[in-house]
């Protein structure tokens, strides 16, 4: 029972491998022309997050499925030089790399896209670290003295576990370890958390917990001459594939058991440098190429010559979509992949290349199943081979077209043109040899054969360039009347009608019946080059192929629909047309293939990302078969496939934004942009650019980037080819960005991502600042307007307050002025009157001093109501007073005078007071000079200094006086005057003269 059951498990297992023909695959590059910093690649990591990491020596490299990002800018390396050679690459649960180099462990987080720098070993001399795995939140390094060490990623506790006893690399670097490549044997912890280290001889295991060292090559496998070159964990099998120079090894870590592979003795196996696995194939690499050996019999399924000139090839290794990559030494990444397209080809073999070489023109379906592919080719069924037809004449020299007939179970082949002045219909059955039916010669006059179809009682019916015909019983009847000329293709509709294709003209609706009676009905589409007709039976709808894309039709032949350029149809010029079993178009066009869903009306074109033979097919090379697989031949070969098609996708596609600049800045640096989703940006910071990519490094151009912006978008924009989406100017407000791809195959926008982008409202548009202006202008203004009445009021009251106290000096200077000379008047003119009798000359005098004492009197009455007039009002000015009273006083001596005022004095000094006062004191200075100087010569000044004070100089050139002992009252009257106006009273006198001078502000 154990035996049987084993047996049906090896069964299982060989049908499993078989399912994958890992001698047909197709290629695919990834070089410097798409980004790679270098060609040269030593270490490739395919990480959690749908990204592949690639070293080179001059940068380390993160590859999307479509782009490269090269980080070789400081921006990405805080505190740090920059990482060139990576050793070895580790990623912990948080997305995190941790990357070996000469100068320590690079740290990269995935937050911020950054990396760090962490010395592991302290040896000055030798600090290169080389990573190779993580258990329990440690990351495991060695050195090129095979020193091992952990290191923390939580605590950054550093531990040195063990020296390995291997003798000390030289260098690490590839150009030092030649014979002694490690890359090859690079290290690697097993499923049991335990070290692994493979030099050229030995094998060693370091127990996780105890750090205990175990050898495990002392065994018969190695001897003296055993050198390993590479090795290979399996992580499913808790294998170690080891290549040596004497063959492969299996190292089986659950029972510690090594047996050496049961293979044939190749001097490729002899010469492994590098090694996969997967669960159903062990890849061995060679100078010669790959062996793909089954992963259970260990039989050599494919091999690899390396055809394609791919001869450096080492690093080795399946991705998650079990595609194989290497790197081709210098000129980059080299991926293999080994399953079959959207639209699958036949791919590997020489009858396969020879198809695409010279393209397919025709096919047909023999009632086994087989299809006969371009005349000279049989494809079986089950796709699993393709070989010769042999045909009892020269088809190399002649044109042929095959058919189906379904009646008979065979297939039809006409030969186009003529050769020796004959063209043939061959007839071939499943198990037959085939046989020639008609012949026709060129003096038939029938033109060009073009097509041909077996209608369900077994007859035939042919189109030719000069129109349709029966062939019957080896006799070719020509249908008539026959509305036109170069008739092309016959379309089989229901109720036996068909339709008739014309090149340069209309095509027909015609019926037929048993007895050959051949009716032409209509036109269909007048006016339009129309190819190929397709009835649904379901909907009792026509589809039709034209020059200028799909009509969909009615029943009555009324056009419903129409498919081209200007909804989204990739080419329009049709060359084939079919409806699968769900009723869906499917054609071929100048620029690939298409499909209409018959509900929705969805069109999907499929290109070169999803398997098309090329961009450009062929003119009637199509066929559904009876299975339902659709063909489509083109010019270098032909696609096949059975619909619906179902993509399938190890990796769901995800958009990330890599990079976010505001006004053309990095936005947060030290965040990963991917990670942001709001930007709260002032006004001036509007324009914005995201660099975003879609990850999907397995089914790359199938999905395009597309957004939105809610607020102003109804229809989804797709992003440009360089993926950069810019936003210039945007104005104050809210936007919500999505971000997402579009799904052709569910004709459906996938949203992924939302970014928010706030733009703060400029300080002069916002509206609480415009409330708080209204506010802050209406107080202003009733403050203004309060202030205003304010200082009027102040202003009244203050003029009151002068005027009152104008008054009240007024009438002190009245009472003492003017008072006291009324008084002394009254005396003298009492003293007079009682003298008048008795002594007449002292009357007379006392009546002289009378006069005097009245004259003054009017003459202080006088100057007291000029100087309460206002300027504008007053007839003599202030410097015409002082004039006129200088020449009344100084006309009639014998004084020369001077008199020099500043014509701005009487427009600045307008107070009452200070008029009065000057006046005052400038008599009373002119009055002293001509009494008492016995000066001939007085000069008069009165200056405006700045429009700020009044200097006011009366000077002579008298005997003078001593100030003390001589001063009296009319010097103290004019102090006292100068300091009540805030003023600075001088007087200087010596025996060359006097000056009597103050300096007054103006109020």
């Amino acid at each position: 029972m154990k035996l049987l059951v084993s047996l049906f498990l090896i069964i299982i297992a060989i049908k499993s491998v078989a399912q994958i023909n890992y001698s047909s695959y197709s290629i695919t590059k990834l070089t410097q022309d798409d980004g790679l910093s270098q060609g040269s690649n030593y270490f490739r990591y395919e990480d959690s997050q749908g990204f592949v990491w690639i070293t080179g020596n001059d940068a380390i490299n993160r590859y999307d499925g479509k782009t490269v990002k090269v980080y070789n800018l400081d921006r990405y390396f805080k505190n740090c030089p920059n990482l060139q050679q990576g050793y070895g690459i580790v990623e912990d649960d948080k997305g995190n790399l941790y990357v070996g180099s000469v100068r320590g462990l690079y740290i990269y987080n995935r937050n911020k896209d950054k990396f760090t720098l962490q010395e592991i070993f302290t040896d000055s001399a030798n600090k290169e670290t080389m990573s190779y795995g993580l258990v329990d939140g440690k990351v495991w390094c060695f050195n090129k003295k095979y020193e091992i060490a952990t290191y923390n990623i939580v605590t950054k506790e550093i531990i040195t576990v063990a020296r390995l006893p291997i003798p000390a690399l030289p260098s690490i670097h590839v150009y030092d370890l030649i014979g002694n490549n490690l890359y090859f044997r690079w290290p690697f912890i097993d499923k049991h958390k335990n070290s692994w280290v493979l030099s050229k001889t030995q094998v060693f295991s370091i127990d996780n917990k105890k750090y205990e060292i175990e050898l495990h090559s002392n065994t018969n496998n190695f001897t003296a001459n055993t050198i390993i070159t590479c090795c290979y964990y399996d992580t499913l099998k808790d294998e170690i594939i080891i290549g040596t120079n004497e063959g492969l090894l299996l190292h089986n870590i659950s029972v510690n058991k090594q047996i050496k592979l049961p293979l044939p003795n190749t001097t490729a196996l002899k010469n492994t440098y590098t090694l996969t696995s997967n669960k159903n194939v062990i890849v061995a690499g060679s100078t010669s190429g790959s062996l793909f050996i089954d992963r259970n019999n260990f039989s050599i399924i494919a091999k690899n010559t390396n055809k394609a000139g791919y001869y450096r090839q080492y690093g080795l290794g399946f991705d998650k979509a079990n595609r194989l990559w290497s790197c081709n030494d210098g000129m980059g990444q080299v991926i293999y992949d080994f399953s079959n397209p959207v639209l699958q080809q036949l791919k590997g073999d020489s009858l396969s290349i020879q198809l695409k070489k010279y393209g397919v023109a025709t096919f047909a379906e023999f009632k086994n199943g087989d299809m006969a592919i371009q005349l000279t080719y049989l494809l079986k069924k089950d796709k699993s081979k393709l070989e010769v037809i042999k045909f009892p004449i020269n088809i190399s020299t002649i044109n042929y077209r095959s058919f189906t007939d379904k009646v008979h179970g065979g297939i039809w082949f006409g030969s186009t043109s003529y050769i020796n002045n004959k063209m043939y219909l061959v007839y071939q059955g499943v198990n037959s040899k085939p046989v020639i039916r008609f012949t026709i010669n060129e003096t038939d006059k029938l033109g060009q054969f073009q097509d041909l179809v077996v209608l369900n009682d077994g007859r035939l019916l042919a189109t030719f360039s000069t129109g349709v015909y029966w062939l019957t019983n080896g006799v070719i009847e020509k249908i008539k009347p026959q509305p036109q000329q170069n008739s092309f293709t016959i379309n089989l509709i229901s109720n036996n009608r068909c339709a008739i294709s014309y090149l340069n003209n209309d095509m027909w609706l015609a019926k037929y019946d048993a007895k050959n009676n051949f009716t032409f009905l209509q036109k269909i589409l007048p006016g339009i080059q129309s190819f190929y007709l397709q009835e649904d039976t379901v909907t009792n709808k026509y589809w039709v192929g034209t020059n200028n894309g799909i009509y969909l039709l009615n029943k009555d032949f009324k056009i419903e629909k129409t498919f081209d350029a200007n909804n989204g149809m990739a080419g329009t010029y049709i060359y084939g047309l079919l409806l699968d079993d769900d009723g869906n178009a499917w054609c071929s066009h100048q620029r690939g293939i298409s499909s209409i869903n018959a509900k929705t009306f969805q069109i999907i074109n499929y290109d070169k990302s999803d398997g098309i033979q090329d961009w450009d097919f062929n003119n009637r090379a199509f066929l559904k078969a009876s299975d339902g697989t659709l063909y489509f031949g083109g010019t270098s070969g032909f696609n096949y496939f059975k619909p619906p098609l179902k993509l399938s996708n190890t990796f769901k596609p995800e958009v990330y934004i890599d990079e976010i600049t505001v006004n053309n800045k990095i936005w947060l640096p030290d965040t990963n942009a991917n990670y942001i989703n709001k930007l709260d940006l002032l006004y001036n910071e509007n324009n914005v650019a995201l660099h975003v990519i879609l990850k999907n490094i397995y089914n790359v151009g199938n999905e395009k980037l597309i957004y939105r912006i809610i607020e102003t978008d109804n229809e989804w924009k797709q992003i440009n080819a360089n993926n950069i989406l810019t936003f210039n100017s945007l104005s104050s407000g809210f936007y919500t960005v999505q971000l997402g791809y579009y799904d052709k195959f569910l004709n459906k926008e996938i949203i992924q991502k939302t970014l928010q982008i706030s733009i703060s409202i400029p300080f002069y548009k916002n509206k609480w600042l415009w409330v708080l202006a209204a506010i802050i202008g209406t107080s202003l203004t009733f403050w203004f307007i309060n202030r205003r009445k304010f200082n009027k009021q102040k202003r009244l009251f203050e003029q009151q307050q002068a005027l009152v106290q104008q008054r009240q000096k007024i009438t002190a200077d009245l009472h003492d002025d003017i008072g006291a000379s009324l008084s002394s008047l009254q005396v003298n003119s009492a003293v007079a009157s009682s003298l008048i009798n008795k002594d007449v000359n002292e009357a007379k005098k006392v009546l002289e001093k009378i006069e005097t004492q009245s004259k003054n009197i009017a003459e202080n009455i006088g100057d007291f109501i000029w100087s309460m007039k206002p300027g504008k009002e007053e007839f003599i000015s202030l410097s015409g007073r002082i004039k006129n009273f200088a020449n009344d006083i100084l006309g009639s001596s014998n004084i020369e005078y001077e008199i020099q005022i500043d014509k701005e004095v009487d427009t600045l000094i307008t107070d009452v007071t200070m008029r009065k006062n000057i006046l005052f004191i400038a008599k009373e200075a002119i009055n002293n000079a001509v009494k008492y100087s016995q000066a001939t010569n007085i000069v008069i000044q009165m200056i405006n200094k700045d429009n700020q004070t009044i200097l006011f100089s009366a000077r002579d050139n008298g005997v003078g006086f001593v100030v003390i002992t001589n001063g009296g009252n009319g010097i103290a009257n004019m102090k006292r005057r100068v300091e009540e106006l805030n003023g600075v009273f001088t007087l200087l006198s010596n025996s060359n003269g006097t000056e009597v001078k103050f300096e007054i502000p103006i109020v």
